[in-house]
């Protein structure tokens, strides 16, 4: 499966975020600097492999951005880590460490795999979720 998206007025838009109370929110004005997105999701053997690249219309919004996702992805590790945290912990920490996150100049792309036994488990919680 492939995707992509001309995003005219920025993603911020997209995914409901609004500005904050001062104005002025580096997050929104990031998002909004992103106007194109594209990627995959690939299934190859039972593994699932998931590719997205944004790009800003400025550098620095890319850079921002990218620098969040890594702050987003220590942080992530370190609450998972603790295996207690979250029935799935296992599966979310190896998520985020096979996560591939990297900046090219005014574009930020994400690489991610899934291992098959990954996948079944996340499908499950999916499922779970969508029934209730």
């Amino acid at each position: 499966i492939t995707f992509g998206a001309h995003l005219p007025n920025g993603l911020s838009s997209y995914i409901g975020l609004k500005e904050s109370v001062g104005g002025d929110d580096m997050l929104k004005l990031a998002l909004d600097s992103i106007r194109k997105l594209h990627g995959s999701l690939d299934i190859n053997d039972g593994n699932a492999y998931f590719s997205a690249t944004a790009e800003a219309l400025e550098a620095k919004d890319a850079e921002y951005l990218y620098s969040l996702l890594v702050m987003l992805q220590i942080a992530g590790k370190g609450m998972f880590s603790d295996k207690s945290n979250a029935p799935n912990a296992e599966v979310y920490l190896r998520m985020l460490e096979n996560a591939e996150i990297s900046l090219d100049e005014k574009k930020i792309i994400l690489n991610l795999e899934v291992p098959k036994s990954d996948v079944y488990i996340l499908v499950r919680e999916i499922n779970k979720i969508l029934s209730e």
